[in-house]
Formats: structure tokens, sequence, C-alpha cells
């Protein structure tokens, strides 16, 4: 059986960024656990895309803890459900979502 695959992605922007830069002035503030969902949900989109590969079944969930959303998803890949985990600070900009793509484990091992 294929070992799960697990994959990190970590979106920082850097502080010596150029303030004026038009990514920047578009970027989406998360302050709601469905504007997490929503990102979450887009950049697992373009992960799975850039490897030509087409997700579908999204559902999700996720959970606020004072300051901290965490959106927890799945999606469906070929005959393969992947868990989709997004993490980021109330406030803070889109580009700093801790995200995490993880081939789901069979329970059949």
């Amino acid at each position: 059986m294929k070992n799960g695959i697990s994959v990190f992605i970590l979106l920082l922007l850097s502080a010596s960024c150029d303030a004026n830069r038009t990514t920047e002035i578009n970027e989406m503030e998360i302050n709601k656990p469905e504007d997490l969902n929503t990102v979450c949900k887009n950049k697992s989109i373009k992960y799975f895309s850039e490897k030509n590969k087409k997700p579908h079944d999204w559902t999700s969930q996720w959970r606020v803890e004072e300051n901290i959303i965490d959106v927890k998803g799945t999606w469906k890949v070929d005959d393969t459900e992947y868990d989709v985990m997004c993490r980021i600070k109330r406030g803070e900009k889109e580009t700093l979502t801790v995200i995490s793509i993880e081939e789901k484990k069979s329970k059949n091992k």
C-alpha cells in the first residue's frame, strides 16, 4: 500500500516586502472561519491543479479558539481522499495561512 504523503505549505509574508505591491493591496484579511474556509479551498484547488489533478467533493469544518481559526477540509482526488488543514491568527492577511495537505491513511493497513 502507498504510504501517506504529506505536503506542508507555509505561506509567509516577509516584513521586508514592498508595501506598495498589488498583491498585498488586494490581499484578504481573515476575520471569520468562512474567510479561511474560502482561502483554504482555493489554495488547495491551486495545489492540485498544478499537479494536473481535479479535486471534488469538498467538505469542511472549522473551529475558533481565542484568536486562532482552524479549518479542516477533505477532497477526493481520483480514488484517494486528502485532508487539508489550514490555520491562521484572526485579523492576519491570507498569505500567513499555514496549509497542510495530506493523503488520508487507509484504515485497511
